[in-house]
């Protein structure tokens, strides 16, 4: 009897190192998780972009901010790094140009183009690419970029 007490009692002990071992590893996994999104949703930085520059908006921070110059100004966009990332890009100055963003991958279309002051773009990247979940003019709430 003390055997199989002994024996039990060494399972059990076995089976709570091998719960505690998982427990761990979830936790881990969902710091993990946590980490990444807030990277992806809060951004280490706001990153502005002058008018005449153009090039790549970045996906390693949240907001994207632009400015045109009359002439326009043209942006790619790289696919997202994780399901579920959000981005959002805003145009706050217009000297007269649209300012197109051609992601790599973009749902329902291929491109975005902002016309006016305030047309912001709040994208979510998806298994397919960029899924825009809004499109909107912060300055006259008429207005948006337009996904053609």
């Amino acid at each position: 009897m003390a055997d199989v007490t002994k024996n039990r009692t060494g399972i059990q002990a076995e089976l709570d190192k091998e719960i505690a071992a998982r427990e761990a590893g979830d936790a881990a996994g969902l710091a993990a998780d946590v980490a990444q999104n807030a990277a992806g949703i809060l951004g280490a930085l706001q990153e502005d972009i002058a008018a005449a520059t153009g090039g790549a908006i970045s996906i390693a921070t949240f907001l994207t901010t632009f400015s045109t110059d009359a002439g326009g100004d043209a942006f790619t966009l790289a696919d997202g790094t994780f399901v579920n990332q959000m981005k959002k890009i805003q145009m706050i100055a217009d000297a007269g140009g649209d300012g197109t963003v051609t992601p790599v991958n973009l749902q329902d279309g291929t491109t975005l183009t902002f016309a006016d002051i305030g047309d912001v773009a709040l994208l979510k990247w998806e298994v397919a690419g960029w899924k825009a979940v809004e499109l909107n003019n912060m300055a006259d709430g008429v207005t948006a970029p337009v996904l053609a």
